[in-house]
């Protein structure tokens, strides 16, 4: 009976640590954590089309050697959560770009920008973010790894 019983905690600690695992934070962070800042951001089209499948690269180098990447869905849509010390200001590089050639409707120029987060007053943490894209021309027509 005592093994079935310890069966059944590792189990459930397994459980528990594979879902903090999937939502890319560590146990004891969560998205309304002041410490987390949020990107938001949609990408589309030179006609406002949304842009499924765009690699979103944000990279904190200058303040922490981190990369967090994310994928566009079907509303051309990502979140990034960025673990950081709102009370300081953080600059974000995003690099954004077309990792599957046609399959999204087109070949599509690479973006980088880099924004500064600055801490927020009104207590909200969330940048919202929305980019166009170009079409890339020939010979930008090899996809990025």
């Amino acid at each position: 009976m005592k093994i079935i019983s310890n069966i059944i905690r590792l189990l459930v600690c397994t459980m528990i640590i594979s879902s903090c695992a999937a939502m890319d934070m560590g146990p004891s962070q969560s998205m309304d954590d002041p410490g987390i800042r949020i990107l938001e951001g949609k990408i589309s089209d030179q006609d406002g089309n949304p842009i499924e499948h765009i690699k979103v690269t944000a990279d904190l180098g200058t303040h922490m050697s981190v990369q967090e990447v994310k994928y566009t869905d079907s509303d051309g849509s990502f979140m990034i959560g960025i673990n950081a010390d709102s009370s300081v200001p953080v600059t974000v590089t995003l690099t954004i770009e077309d990792i599957d050639g046609e399959e999204n409707g087109g070949l599509f120029e690479t973006m980088i920008d880099t924004i500064t987060l600055f801490e927020d007053n009104d207590s909200s943490s969330i940048a919202r973010l929305d980019y166009r894209l170009n079409h890339a021309t020939a010979s930008e027509s090899t996809p990025q790894s």
